[in-house]
């Protein structure tokens, strides 16, 4: 196969209609990554939070290292809930477009079963109107006052309690931690969170690629047949495609091929 005819593919397969379903894929997967990296920032800082200066009265170098702190904790937080919501939106509007009838009926039931009466999942979600509308959230951390470390962060819950967006469920948890004395423990909080995300969102990537594995595959066999030329000890020059989504296939920068997805059923 020559220049022109590999060229003369290539644009074939951008006019398939897998080449869309793809697209959206890998978009997709761009969202998710970069909720994903929130999280991991988050949760490690929150985790491993930098040492203060500590004295029994507060000095000046005390308040500026706490500000910097809350300034700190604020910002991951916004990225996490603002990429949290943006997937949210992501995955309704792709569920929508790209499941059948069947998969986008049991994909609704497993968000349902997972979110509708999780208070903390709606808490999440709701963090992002409140910081956006409201103020930032108070932050807390857990010093020993030995060594001046901080051992984890935490959200009290009476700041968040001076809102009147919470829905019933939502206002019950806060008040229920506020009457023990309990706070929103950072990594805990979010990384259930991010855990339930996980599983919703491999159903939801592989409910796509089973729904839409004929036309998936029509465009990943010509994309072989148009590289069987152009490949050399497994280094393949240009290629349009990274990820299989129909073969649960993805190269790694190093050209080995692992799993995009687990079994989503």
């Amino acid at each position: 196969m020559n220049g022109s005819e590999r060229s003369r593919k290539r644009e074939k397969i951008k006019r398939m209609p897998g080449w869309n379903v793809h697209w959206a894929c890998v978009r997709f997967m761009q969202c998710y990554k970069i909720f994903l990296g929130n999280s991991a920032k988050l949760i490690q800082y929150s985790l491993n939070p930098p040492n203060m200066h500590y004295n029994l009265l507060p000095d000046i170098k005390t308040r500026i290292q706490k500000n910097a702190l809350d300034c700190e904790v604020a910002r991951l937080i916004h990225n996490y809930v603002a990429s949290a919501k943006t997937l949210v939106d992501v995955s309704r509007r792709y569920s929508r477009k790209y499941l059948n009838p069947d998969l986008k009926a049991k994909y609704d039931k497993k968000v349902s079963d997972t979110f509708a009466k999780d208070p903390c999942s709606k808490i999440v979600h709701k963090l992002r109107n409140f910081m956006l509308h409201v103020d930032m959230p108070s932050i807390s951390s857990q010093i020993n006052i030995l060594t001046g470390s901080s051992s984890y962060l935490s959200l009290p819950p009476e700041k968040l309690l001076k809102w009147n967006g919470w829905n019933n469920i939502e206002k019950e948890h806060l008040e229920t931690l506020s009457s023990k004395n309990e706070t929103i423990v950072v990594h805990k909080f979010f990384q259930e969170y991010t855990n339930k995300v996980l599983i919703i969102t491999n159903f939801l990537l592989g409910g796509i690629a089973d729904t839409n594995k004929k036309e998936l595959s029509e465009i990943y066999d010509l994309h072989d047949r148009i590289l069987e030329g152009v490949k050399a000890d497994n280094y393949i020059t240009d290629p349009l495609f990274v990820h299989f989504f129909s073969r649960n296939e993805q190269y790694t920068e190093d050209g080995d091929i692992i799993s995009i997805f687990q079994d989503y059923a």
